[in-house]
């Protein structure tokens, strides 16, 4: 049902996160990814100007994230069109607690996802922050992407992932994140039910796991 899926979308698995039938990355001691992490791209940064419309060439421009050092596994533009730098097989370490964390157990039980959304300095912060974002944060675009590379990714695990914020993942470290900024989880979910009602055969347990019995989000 996947593949018709993405036919139907005009979508190639490519630009998902890579091919259906691979395994998610997994840590050196085989336990597989479990979280799926979602960012903001923090730029644009667009200084004291206002924000631009949200399909604005600057806001969408996926080169710059495209390059094999990407800082996440796939990136989502105002459009809803996307750039995979990492496939979801390969592990990747994108937040500070992953960093600090020993690498054998943090590499490759994250998957990271990126929305690219422009930011503006505070007038009441210091020189070059970029505290403001856009509100809403983003697009519809975007939370259809993204439902749609949450579902992907929980169907290649064979059970629905964590999702999970950069900032709240790396809250309390030093130099921790703010995002993704205005995030919305009412559409992100609508988009994730909308998808589960157009597959006639889901590839995913009916029921989502019990959130008391998974592991704790902290890498012990």
């Amino acid at each position: 049902m996947l593949p018709r899926l993405l036919r139907d979308l005009g979508v190639r698995a490519h630009d998902l996160g890579g091919v259906l039938d691979a395994k998610l990355s997994a840590a050196a001691d085989n336990r597989p990814a479990r979280y799926f992490v979602i960012h903001d791209t923090s730029w644009p940064w667009l200084g004291e100007a206002a924000f631009p419309p949200d399909d604005s060439f600057p806001l969408n421009d996926l080169k710059p994230f495209s390059g094999r050092y990407g800082s996440a596994h796939v990136f989502v533009n105002r459009l809803g069109r996307t750039a995979t730098t990492h496939a979801f097989s390969e592990p990747w370490r994108a937040t500070k607690l992953e960093m600090k964390s020993d690498e054998s157990v943090a590499k490759g039980r994250f998957l990271h996802i990126e929305l690219l959304q422009p930011r503006r300095r505070d007038p009441a912060g210091p020189a070059g922050n970029d505290a403001l974002a856009p509100s809403p944060g983003f697009t519809g675009a975007q939370y259809e992407r993204l439902a749609l590379l949450y579902v992907l990714a929980s169907a290649r695990s064979g059970r629905w992932l964590i999702p999970a914020f950069h900032g709240a993942m790396d809250d309390g470290l030093p130099g921790a994140h703010d995002d993704p900024q205005n995030f919305d989880l009412l559409p992100f979910v609508d988009a994730v039910m909308a998808l589960r009602e157009r597959l006639s055969d889901p590839p995913l347990a009916e029921q989502a796991p019990d959130p008391g019995l998974e592991e704790s989000a902290t890498i012990r």
